[in-house]
C-alpha cells in the first residue's frame, strides 16, 4: 500500500543522492600540479650505464640491488 510506496520513494531518492555525491567528488578530489619539478629532456650524465656500479657482484649467489 501507501507505506510500500513511501518505503521504494525513499530507496529512490537515497540512491540518487548518493549518486549525485559520488559524481560530484570527482571534482573534489582534482590532483593538479603537485610540484613545480620538470624532468629535462636531456639524459642525466651523472651516473654512466657502464659505471662500475653496474657490475654483477663476485661471488656465489650474491646478491644484486
Amino acid at each position: 500500500g501507501r507505506k510500500a510506496l513511501h518505503q521504494e520513494t525513499m530507496k529512490l531518492v537515497t540512491c540518487i543522492i548518493f549518486l549525485c555525491l559520488l559524481l560530484s567528488s570527482g571534482r573534489l578530489s582534482n590532483g593538479g600540479t603537485t610540484s613545480k619539478f620538470v624532468r629535462k629532456p636531456a639524459p642525466s650524465l651523472d651516473m654512466p650505464f657502464d659505471s662500475d656500479v653496474f657490475t654483477a657482484p663476485d661471488g656465489y649467489n650474491a646478491p644484486q640491488q
